[in-house]
């Protein structure tokens, strides 16, 4: 739902990128001389990037060492099919609850309903 997406006016606030006030659209610059990245300005949506998305992705990349990771796997056979089908599994476990396991979770769920021809591609 978007009206569930974190918007990036917080986070940009506290990046001290105020230019974003006006849109909330954001993307990364790699300055190749100084090999920095910093926060610019987007206009093209398909470009930008939610910056409490990539905060927690980098989260986990920093203190596991890997990508975040969602999977939407069969249950257990020995747990109660008829209670359980699925089961969620979050690597980092404390991704559950969090605005990008959500995210992650969202869209493992809708690449199985495209995959089992629920929706026209």
């Amino acid at each position: 739902k978007p009206e569930r997406v974190p918007r990036n006016v917080g986070l940009a606030g506290k990046l001290g990128c105020d230019f974003l006030a006006k849109h909330g659209l954001c993307c990364l610059a790699f300055d190749e001389e100084a090999r920095t990245v910093r926060v610019v300005e987007g206009m093209e949506p398909a470009a930008c990037v939610n910056l409490e998305y990539l905060s927690l992705a980098l989260q986990v990349r920093m203190q596991a060492g890997r990508e975040p990771l969602f999977s939407l796997d069969p249950v257990d056979p020995k747990m109660d099919p008829k209670t359980t089908m699925q089961t969620k599994r979050f690597e980092p476990e404390w991704l559950m609850g969090t605005s990008l396991g959500e995210v992650m979770f969202q869209a493992d769920y809708h690449l199985k309903e495209l995959s089992m021809g629920e929706y026209e591609q």
